[in-house]
C-alpha cells in the first residue's frame, strides 16, 4: 500500500498531484482552476483533487467545489459536491461538525429539482478520524462512490464530472438568489437562458486569473484595438495594466453546456477599459477588427 512507502517522489504521489490534476483540467476546460494534494511532506490522510469555479473560490480551505476524495486505506474514491472545512471551523470552532452538516443538508434543499438518484447524499466513508476527513465527510452535499477494485471507464467518469459540475454551476446560481443569474452583469440585448449561460462563460473566462495573466504575458500590456498605452499615460501607476478580452465566438463558447478548452494566445486579446466595454455593448459580441472599423478618430499618443 502506497501510505506505508516513503513519500518524497513516490509516484502515486507524482500522480495525483501532477498527472491527475492536468487531466482533469482538460476535462473541465480552463473556466475552471484544478488544484490537488496527496500530502505535503507526508501522505495526506486523505488525498484530493479539488475543482474551483474562480468566481467562488480559488483555496480548498474556503468555500464550495468539487473534489475527489481517496480514502485514507484506498478502497473508495468520491467526487463529491462539498464544503471547505477550514473556514467554518476557525467561525464556529468544536460545533463546525453540525455546522457543515446543516449548510450540506440545506443545499440538498435548494438543489432537490437538479438533483438524480443515483448521488449519495449522506456522510463519506473516508476510512479516517483526522480532522479533515471528518470534515469533508459531514460537509458532503452529493457525491458519487467508486470502489478502488471496480472503478468505470474513463467515458463514465468524465461524464460524472460533467454531472457534478452541472449541479455546481446550479447551487452557485441558487444561492445567489436567481437560477438565471450569478450575478454577473447581463447586457438588455441577451435575453435567452442559453445566451445567458454562453454570456457568463466568456466573462467567467475573462476572469480567469491564469488564463488572463498567459494572454497579457503573450500580448502586451498595449489595447490591441485603440493602441492606448497605460504605463506611457499614467507612467509606473499604469505599468503591466491591461484587460485581456475572451474572444471564442458565444456561438462556440459552449460545446453541450460544458466549457471548452482556451488558449491565451489564440483565444484572448487584450484592450483598455473603454474597448472592453464597447466589445460587449453588442449582440453578438463585437470582434476587435470591427471595433477597429469603428473607431470614429484614432488616438494619437
Amino acid at each position: 500500500m502506497a501510505k506505508i512507502e516513503d513519500f518524497k517522489d513516490h509516484p502515486l504521489a507524482n500522480f495525483i498531484r501532477d498527472d491527475l490534476r492536468q487531466i482533469i483540467q482538460k476535462v473541465v476546460g480552463d473556466s475552471y482552476l484544478v488544484d490537488a494534494s496527496p500530502g505535503k511532506g507526508n501522505w495526506a490522510h486523505v488525498p484530493w483533487v479539488s475543482i474551483f469555479d474562480p468566481a467562488i473560490t480559488t483555496s480548498a480551505r474556503v468555500g464550495y467545489y468539487p473534489v475527489f476524495l481517496f480514502s485514507s486505506k484506498g478502497s473508495r474514491l468520491y467526487l463529491s459536491l462539498n464544503q471547505a472545512r477550514f473556514e467554518v471551523k476557525e467561525e464556529f470552532g468544536t460545533q463546525y461538525k453540525e455546522v457543515l452538516s446543516s449548510r450540506a443538508e440545506v443545499a440538498r434543499g435548494l438543489l432537490r429539482n437538479f438533483v438524480i438518484e443515483s448521488l449519495y447524499e449522506g456522510f463519506l466513508n473516508l476510512e479516517s478520524e483526522d480532522d479533515l476527513p471528518v470534515g469533508y465527510s459531514v460537509g458532503n452535499i452529493l457525491s458519487i462512490e467508486y470502489k478502488s477494485g471496480s472503478l468505470p471507464t474513463d467515458e463514465v467518469i468524465v461524464s460524472d464530472i460533467h454531472k457534478i459540475l452541472s449541479l455546481y454551476r446550479s447551487y452557485i446560481a441558487l444561492r445567489s438568489g436567481n437560477i438565471d443569474s450569478d450575478n454577473e452583469e447581463i447586457p438588455e440585448e441577451i435575453s435567452t437562458g442559453e445566451e445567458k449561460k454562453k454570456y457568463r462563460w466568456h466573462r467567467r473566462a475573462e476572469r480567469n486569473q491564469k488564463l488572463s495573466k498567459d494572454a497579457k504575458k503573450f500580448h502586451g500590456y498595449v489595447c490591441q484595438v485603440c493602441k492606448f498605452d497605460f504605463e506611457k499615460q499614467y507612467g509606473e501607476l499604469g505599468s503591466k495594466y491591461v484587460e485581456a478580452h475572451h474572444i471564442t465566438p458565444m456561438a462556440e463558447l459552449l460545446k453541450e453546456l460544458e466549457p471548452v478548452v482556451l488558449d491565451p494566445k489564440t483565444d484572448f486579446v487584450v484592450v483598455c477599459s473603454n474597448c472592453h466595454r464597447m466589445l460587449h455593448r453588442t449582440k453578438p459580441v463585437l470582434v476587435p477588427s470591427e471595433l477597429i472599423k469603428r473607431l470614429s478618430k484614432p488616438w494619437n499618443f
